[in-house]
């Protein structure tokens, strides 16, 4: 199996790897200034993780849901949210009998946030009653995930402050909404804490129900991979009952390595690689069984996409490309 450097003048170039499983192991050593992205730590993040829930009905399972629960440090509820979260395990509850603890109590978010304009005056209560800080900001000019969002990274920011520590800034209780201005108070704390902190920690956020379900609310979840730039590489993952999907930031030089071990090779299905934000070229990639170099893709004017292509390399594939793009991986979570 041989590869063009993607210097050469070749354009629009697929490499078929005739093998179903292939051994390049020194994709890092020639590539070392590469991000890696390690698959294999879905359930093993760094300190600095959250879930974020969001408003559209559960299609994982529920060993799925208490997998990623426990191994995440945040647990955030996007307004609605709350109410998905609660009926979700009202219905896990009733399905298994043999369980003998109330499992709404059990799986208590720290968070639910957002404009409140979905959230159930009955959940409210429930979670109220239970100590979850329960925060409202009316801003229209951002969505529920935003806010989810920011409050994740003030959360972490907060932590590493000697000046303003977490128990000063979510002070007080629901009636003053926990120290944070109605408005659009969760906005302005992230900025104060992200001038505070020049180097922002990198945490790694799961985002449920984010995809399927409204096609608009779909799209909103793909908008917030392009448009924050603290989630490009992995940083931010959707996950659905059928797929991984994240971004992978566009370099002006040294790609992006996709680290895994033989776990997660062996339950990963078909991948595509999507040029959703503009159209844009794949550089070169290594370990597809498409590889591909100096490929110009596009969904707007009836261009060229990879979908349906698969991993072939058992320890890792390479990505360069010009610009941004959302990454897809079908993953048997059984």
């Amino acid at each position: 199996m041989s590869y063009t450097n993607k210097s050469e003048e070749t354009k629009n170039l697929t490499i078929e790897n005739d093998k179903d499983v292939v051994h390049i192991d020194d994709i890092p050593q020639n590539h070392p200034t590469a991000e890696i992205i390690n698959l294999s730590n879905i359930f093993n993040p760094p300190e600095t993780s959250a879930i974020i829930i969001l408003n559209q009905e559960f299609d994982i399972t529920f060993k799925l849901f208490t997998k990623i629960w426990e191994n995440y440090k945040l647990k955030i509820c996007a307004d609605g949210g709350a109410n998905r979260l609660f009926e979700f395990l009202t219905k896990e509850q009733n399905i298994t009998t043999s369980i003998d603890t109330v499992l709404v109590e059990k799986y208590l978010p720290n968070f639910i946030i957002g404009d409140l304009d979905s959230l159930k005056p009955e959940i409210a209560d429930f979670y109220s009653r239970h100590k979850v800080k329960i925060i409202q900001q009316k801003t229209q000019y951002s969505s529920d995930l935003t806010k989810s969002l920011h409050l994740c990274y003030t959360y972490f920011l907060s932590l590493s402050s000697k000046d303003d520590p977490l128990d000063q800034i979510f002070q007080g209780d629901r009636s003053n909404n926990y120290g944070v201005e109605l408005e659009k108070g969760i906005h302005t704390l992230f900025k104060k804490h992200m001038n505070q902190n020049n180097i922002f920690s990198r945490c790694q956020i799961v985002c449920i129900n984010g995809i399927g379900g409204r096609f608009d609310q779909t799209i909103q979840s793909i908008h917030h991979l392009y448009d924050n730039y603290h989630c490009k590489n992995g940083e931010l993952l959707f996950i659905t009952k059928a797929d991984i999907i994240f971004s992978i930031a566009g370099h002006d030089d040294g790609g992006c390595f996709l680290q895994y071990d033989s776990t997660f090779f062996q339950n990963c299905g078909s991948c595509g690689i999507l040029p959703i934000g503009k159209p844009t070229t794949i550089n070169l990639t290594k370990g597809l069984k498409w590889d591909v170099v100096n490929w110009d893709t596009d969904i707007g004017t009836g261009g060229s996409v990879s979908t349906s292509n698969y991993f072939v390399n058992d320890c890792g594939i390479y990505i360069d490309c010009k610009d941004d793009l959302i990454m897809s991986i079908e993953y048997n979570w059984s």
